[in-house]
């Protein structure tokens, strides 16, 4: 602060240091802000389809839901809407008590509509949720291809 003659004190801020540390703030943020926003950019894999065994108990029925890369979801190939979902699972648990749920999500489906769809059926009480993959072993000749179930 200065004074000179018959005025008030001075206050000046020195503005270089200010911004000389804003810039180094600036250059640290912009060098560990990638470090930690990892995107790992994965397809849904692919699994070799595992050997049946046959049992001597009968399955449960099979309900299908399918996700697809719009998030539109679908009750066995039927497109729905998912706030129909609870109700649908409550009525579908009622009428078959043990009941088995195949999910079907193309492999650009986001993670986290896949994440809250398994955690709708868990929360309905489902506890047989299988999630399905293409095989990628060769098809025999004489048959097509068939989705292997997880």
């Amino acid at each position: 602060m200065r004074l000179d003659k018959g005025s008030q004190p001075l206050a000046e801020i020195n503005m270089v240091p200010f911004i000389d540390i804003l810039l180094v703030l600036l250059v640290i943020v912009l060098m560990t802000a990638p470090l930690l926003m990892q995107h790992i950019p994965i397809a849904l894999p692919r699994t070799p389809q595992p050997a049946t065994v046959a049992s001597q108990a009968p399955e449960p029925p099979a309900l299908q839901l399918g996700l697809d890369a719009g998030r539109q979801l679908y009750w066995d190939a039927s497109p729905m809407a998912s706030v129909d979902l609870p109700e649908r699972l409550r009525r579908a648990l009622q009428s078959h008590a043990a009941l088995r749920v195949q999910v079907y999500a193309e492999r650009t489906t986001p993670y986290e509509a896949v994440a809250q769809l398994l955690a709708q059926l868990h929360h309905a009480g489902l506890d047989d949720i299988r999630l399905v993959t293409e095989s990628n072993l060769p098809a025999p000749s004489a048959t097509t291809p068939q989705p292997s179930t997880r």
